[in-house]
């Protein structure tokens, strides 16, 4: 995700999280910090994000996944995207 202050897997929060969840009050401060970067229109620095979350450990991405999809030539205004959406479909 682009966005630490959404990401799931980055709350530091500790008791405040979900419960086994890391305590890193620092990173918690960094995203907080970043956040109010964003609405003040200043300057962040997300590589500190990353080099704290990916230094505590607070995720194991396990990679990444496609959903491949297939569709006939008379399927037309298919939608790409990560994984399958079906509005704007239609039948030529």
């Amino acid at each position: 995700m682009a966005n630490p202050a959404l990401h799931p897997a980055l709350f530091g929060a500790g008791p405040n999280a979900r419960p086994g969840w890391r305590d890193v009050p620092e990173l918690e401060q960094l995203i907080a910090r970043w956040v109010c970067a964003l609405l003040t229109k200043g300057c962040a620095s997300i590589e500190l994000i990353q080099m704290l979350a990916l230094n505590e450990v607070t995720y194991v991405p396990w990679g990444e996944w496609h959903y491949p999809t297939v569709f006939r030539k008379s399927v037309r205004d298919v939608v790409q995207f990560v994984s399958p959406v079906f509005w704007n479909v239609r039948i030529a």
